[in-house]
């Protein structure tokens, strides 16, 4: 899956090259190493580059280690400035869901490997309630904050409270992202 053009525009920009440097893959991963200690490999690096696409998606790790390569911390980090930075819904993918463009009452339904799903409803701003929860360790009740989901991604919660008590954050669908979003 490839990441969004801004992403893809702030390593570019980063690493001083252009899409049209021979073996950009390769260059990148390289780069990518040098910066953080950790490789991510040419074919996984295309596929973010948007060089070659084969419906697979990114791991939590690969998200991770382009984040750190950018200075974020986490790729939910990595996210929510990017929204912040972007003024227009030019870069915005088929797909993403972003917690303040929601009406209060919208429910999102979210599945992921293997055989999960969780229904949100939208409370306000970034606030959801869990109303329903298959085989997940969110309960229904759990008041979690969500900024942005997008498809194919791992699902980033950055926290969720449960009979008042904060139980900070939660990530699902690590390996292979979140399959279907669905907003009713």
């Amino acid at each position: 899956m490839k990441l969004s053009q801004e992403i893809i525009n702030k390593i570019l920009d980063k690493a001083g090259v252009t899409m049209g440097t021979p073996a950009l893959g390769s260059r990148l991963s390289e780069i990518i190493q040098a910066e953080t200690g950790e490789r991510l490999g040419v074919n996984t690096v295309n596929r973010l580059m948007g060089i070659y696409e084969d419906g697979s998606n990114p791991r939590r790790f690969t998200l991770e280690v382009v984040s750190r390569y950018l200075g974020y911390n986490t790729y939910e980090e990595l996210i929510k400035n990017s929204e912040n930075d972007n003024s227009s819904f030019l870069n915005k993918v088929s797909g993403d869901i972003v917690s303040a463009d929601l009406k209060q009452g919208a429910l999102v339904t979210i599945t992921y490997r293997p055989d999960r799903m969780i229904m949100l409803r939208h409370e306000e701003g970034d606030l959801y309630i869990v109303v329903r929860s298959e085989n997940s360790k969110l309960l229904k009740g759990d008041l979690c904050t969500v900024a942005h989901l997008r498809s194919g991604f791992p699902f980033y919660v950055t926290s969720v409270i449960r009979n008042d008590q904060n139980l900070g954050r939660y990530i699902a669908g690590e390996d292979g992202g979140v399959t279907i979003v669905d907003v009713m």
